[in-house]
């Protein structure tokens, strides 16, 4: 896509835009902001772009002195609507506009054909298996003048080809990447975390940081718990997140009889001390999984891992070499794997090695701005 620029071919800097539907807690949003902090503020001038709401992540960028804008959009089928999105565009004449998940990617590149953008990029965070058959005619229909779809996994882009089908020459694979928290200090003691969580500092921890939704597993998770716990008692689950299902998973827990082996963190804007405190990592999503940016974030600080067998977990977790796979939905299997990794320190160590070797090899931080800067830089020329 070629249709204006503003002057110069060679802009210095070179303005992008990401446009997103809000920036509350989670992975996408934390991906988001590492980009946008991460880029070479000489040679990009990166502004961000709320298109209904901000959030924790926003008041963060905000406070970082991050150029963002709320716009108050609540419905793209309004051609109200859309018309104020395309007003800012224009007004704005970035030569990059760099989309984020459905509502910003429809709303996002419509405004942006109106409003003659240079370029623009989708990037996929999730194979969306909910989408509709108009949804899927809509992103094939818009691939037509989308310069690239940025997957953060090969599964997420095979998701694309298939269902979508779009032109695999549109496509880019470009791994989510974390900053290392592996020889950070912890700003809190091990000791202190523990007991201001009441945990025993015997105890080994398993933790899950994924918003309380019925994909991420948690209901599984605290049937295989149970398991764990009756069989091995010095062990606590530590649940970091929040989200609607939260009354139903403390009730669960209290029912299983395991609550008191069982916290609740609630949203961390930070988890970096709770990954110090952390023996174990664990993602058993249920149905889809773009990466798994929080089994990243482990993996930088050395953990070993178990997650399941869906989306791109296999592609952070190499079986048997940094973690465990299982199938979805078989507490059983799940329990299994969390017993073996809790009574066997040596493996923990080994594991836990080389997923700071895969994480060095493939998923840090300065990777993944590398080669979002060579994407801007390819498509300017």
């Amino acid at each position: 896509m070629n249709l204006e620029y503003p002057k110069n071919s060679c802009p210095n800097p070179i303005k992008v835009v990401h446009a997103v539907e809000d920036l509350k807690i989670g992975g996408m949003e934390r991906v988001i902001a590492s980009i946008v902090t991460g880029l070479d503020r000489n040679r990009f001038d990166t502004r961000v772009l709320c298109l209904t709401r901000g959030g924790a992540v926003a008041d963060d960028l905000s406070r970082q002195g991050v150029n963002l804008t709320v716009l108050g959009i609540d419905n793209y089928h309004r051609p109200s609507q859309i018309f104020r999105l395309f007003r800012w565009l224009k007004r704005e004449r970035c030569h990059i506009l760099h989309c984020h998940g459905y509502f910003a990617g429809v709303a996002g590149r419509v405004a942006g054909l109106l409003a003659r953008i240079p370029h623009m990029v989708l990037h996929v965070h999730s194979p969306y298996l909910d989408y509709q058959k108009k949804h899927l005619i809509m992103e094939k229909a818009l691939s037509h003048w989308t310069d690239k779809i940025v997957c953060v996994s090969r599964a997420v882009q095979d998701w694309v080809l298939r269902a979508e089908e779009i032109d695999k020459g549109k496509t880019v694979i470009i791994y989510n990447g974390v900053k290392s928290s592996f020889t950070d200090t912890a700003l809190i003691s091990s000791n202190d975390l523990k007991d201001r969580f009441q945990i025993p500092k015997q105890d080994t921890i398993f933790s899950i940081i994924a918003s309380l939704t019925a994909n991420k597993g948690h209901e599984v998770l605290l049937e295989a718990f149970k398991i764990v716990s009756d069989s091995c008692r010095d062990t606590t689950l530590m649940i970091i997140g929040g989200g609607p299902m939260r009354e139903k998973l403390d009730e669960k827990a209290r029912r299983l009889k395991i609550d008191r082996k069982v916290v609740f963190t609630g949203e961390q804007k930070n988890i970096h001390d709770l990954l110090h405190i952390a023996d174990i990592c664990l993602l058993p999503s249920q149905f889809r999984e773009g990466l798994g940016l929080a089994l990243v974030e482990a993996m930088s600080r050395g953990l070993p891992l178990i997650g399941t067998d869906v989306g791109g977990i296999p592609e952070v977790i190499s079986q048997g070499v940094n973690g465990l796979l299982v199938a979805p939905g078989d507490a059983e299997a799940l329990a299994h794997a969390m017993l073996t990794l809790a009574r066997d320190h040596a493996l923990r160590k080994k594991m836990g090695a080389a997923s700071r070797m895969i994480y060095e090899e493939k998923f840090t931080h300065d990777k993944m701005i590398k080669e979002i800067r060579a994407l801007y830089d390819g498509l300017l020329g």
